[in-house]
């Protein structure tokens, strides 16, 4: 089933001047914006409690197997500590590149990318690579990228995205996209996610 946006599972809405001066200290897209302030997150396990659930339900022809596992959408001013924005981006190691927006099952982050040729898309990365690493540096060591340091913002985004590395998964060109026709749930409500991208 896909699930269809906006709807009431996310946290209370931020005022349009919270969601602006977020906006302007992490750089994140209009488009991501938006979705905070119509959305702002989302938690699937909400829909099994609910019993208007339905309604933000669509068939879907997509399958689960193969796919990216969901979870949660971060919010702004969540009060959960867990799925809180702005918790969620001081302890990330890629902050300056990427902007954490959600997670799955597994530790795996959905992010929204800041510069280079994927600025503005979704993606999800590979935690298993970088659970180790306290630090983007160290996580440059462990890969050897060498002269990293050197590479413009745009550069450095777009080397972490290349598909050889192993690092992001591109899910979707935009937020609005992704929530358009990506997350989907199975019918014990646990979710999955459609690649728009390959």
């Amino acid at each position: 089933m896909k699930i269809l946006f906006p709807n009431p599972y996310g946290y209370e809405l931020p005022s349009s001047d919270r969601v602006a001066a977020i906006q302007e200290k992490y750089q994140f897209s209009n488009d991501y914006s938006a979705f905070l302030r119509q959305q702002n997150g989302f938690v699937i396990s909400s829909l099994e409690e609910a019993a208007d659930s339905p309604e933000y339900m669509a068939d879907s022809p997509e399958e689960e197997d193969g796919k990216p596992d969901f979870r949660v959408l971060y919010g702004l001013d969540s009060a959960d500590k867990y799925y809180d924005l702005e918790e969620q981006q001081h302890a990330f190691i890629f902050k300056d590149l990427f902007f954490p927006i959600g997670v799955d099952y597994g530790g795996n982050d959905f992010v929204e990318i800041l510069h280079g040729k994927f600025k503005g898309y979704i993606a999800s990365l590979d935690h298993d690579l970088y659970a180790s690493c306290d630090s983007q540096e160290e996580f440059i060591q462990e890969f050897e990228l060498d002269n990293f340091a050197a590479l413009s913002p745009s550069e450095k985004a777009d080397l972490l995205a290349d598909e050889e590395i192993g690092l992001a998964w591109l899910l979707a060109p935009s937020m609005s996209e992704f929530t358009a026709k990506s997350i989907h749930c199975n019918e014990n409500f646990s979710g999955y996610v459609v690649d728009l991208v390959s």
